[in-house]
């Protein structure tokens, strides 16, 4: 239970400063943007969150409680988000083309991940 809770300690501060980076920062979003236009980049990147998700997954892989489903789930989807990275890049570069499009979109999904970065950072420092 120790590795659920830093995990949901580590997971829900890091969703924080990168959502807030990128909230805040609308040379960061523009950067990301840019680099999000290569399948190198695309691929570079889904390696490095394939290996990351996989090695969090098979580390922590519990559906015992609802902070440790919340965290495998997030485990879990670090891992799927890489292997699309890898599968699929053409649809990795057509989101990040809408999403570039859309500030709405794009300012709602960063204030979703910072709410539950939020969330899951409580969720973690409370158990």
């Amino acid at each position: 239970m120790l590795d659920t809770i830093f995990l949901a300690e580590f997971l829900g501060i890091y969703m924080v400063i990168i959502s807030a980076a990128f909230l805040l920062r609308k040379q960061n979003r523009d950067l990301l943007f840019k680099v999000y236009s290569h399948k190198e980049t695309i691929l570079v990147t889904g390696e490095i969150y394939s290996i990351i998700g996989l090695f969090l997954v098979l580390s922590n892989n519990f559906w015992t409680s609802t902070l440790s489903i919340i965290v495998a789930m997030l485990c879990w989807l670090i891992l799927v988000r890489g292997l699309i990275r890898l599968f699929f890049p053409g649809i990795v570069i057509g989101m990040a083309n809408k999403l570039k499009k859309s500030k709405a979109l794009t300012t709602f999904f960063l204030v979703l991940d910072l709410l539950l970065g939020i969330i899951i950072a409580y969720l973690g420092f409370t158990a």
